[in-house]
């Protein structure tokens, strides 16, 4: 069986049925192209010598037709509506992160791979975010002072500091849940549709919604645990794992790290909602 967007699992048969509709699809495309643009032999070689431009263009229209007609999505327009000021789109990665965005990309990323009732359960509670391929570095170098304390080193977090955000829509917590439990007590609550995102991702999303709207989501000794784990560190008696954390007591965004095993109030752990 294969797993679909949906909640259950489409058969083989449907997949054999859906690649034919598109082969079918991607031909007449092709013939009604030759029939209608005008183009002769240099044109003609011009496209053929961007062909990857072309199948990047076509693999990007097939999935967000598939996304629009056949999955749980919604336009990015009407995801804007429903999150109001908890929505980070395009302009404002641009914005404040340097980003640019190809034609194809937002072509791509054009449906927010959640339903609209989705959205409106998490409008208040979540972030609504177009991930950008960057790295913690590189999210740090555009917020220096303003979000990181100029005096902070987070390249000594090599493994965290090194992972990249993907390029797709996420839909993060606004803050930590489940404080006061270990790090397994803490995911093993999480719903069925939630997961820990990585470090990078909630410093993204967090550093941005700082940036574009004036407001910090940490303070007053608040840190969430994320899905990446630090070095494992050696007691005399035991080997215990340690947690990334993202948050900090001040006005600057830190990293830091916790034992698995560490029960604090203060210490939650980050939830991302997964694709529908």
């Amino acid at each position: 069986m294969i797993t679909s967007i949906t909640s259950k699992a489409i058969t083989e048969g449907q997949a054999r049925q859906y690649t034919r509709l598109v082969e079918d699809a991607a031909r007449c495309g092709a013939d009604l192209a030759l029939e209608k643009v005008s183009m002769d032999q240099e044109g003609m070689q011009r496209l053929l010598g961007r062909g990857g431009d072309l199948k990047s263009a076509v693999v990007a229209e097939i999935v967000a037709a598939t996304h629009r007609l056949g999955g749980k999505a919604t336009p990015v327009r009407r995801a804007r509506e429903v999150m109001k000021e908890n929505f980070l789109g395009f302009d404002d990665v641009a914005r404040y992160y340097g980003a640019t965005f190809t034609k194809e990309s937002r072509r791509a990323l054009g449906l927010v791979p959640f339903p609209e009732a989705t959205l409106k359960e998490c409008r208040h509670t979540h972030l609504l975010v177009v991930g950008y391929p960057m790295t913690i570095l590189g999210i740090q170098a555009r917020a220096l002072g303003s979000v990181f304390d100029p005096g902070s080193r987070w390249d000594d977090w090599r493994g965290a500091a090194a992972e990249m955000v993907d390029l797709r829509w996420y839909l993060i917590r606004k803050t930590g849940v489940h404080g006061g439990r270990t790090f397994v007590e803490q995911v093993a609550l999480l719903g069925a549709q939630e997961c820990v995102p990585r470090a990078c991702e909630v410093v993204y999303a967090w550093a941005l919604y700082c940036l574009a709207k004036g407001k910090r989501l940490w303070g007053q000794e608040h840190y969430v645990r994320c899905a990446d784990f630090a070095q494992e560190v050696r007691t005399s008696n035991d080997s215990t794992s340690s947690c990334v954390m993202v948050g900090g007591p001040g006005a600057h965004l830190e990293l830091s790290a916790s034992f698995v095993s560490t029960c604090l109030d203060c210490i939650g752990v980050a939830a991302a909602r997964k694709s529908e």
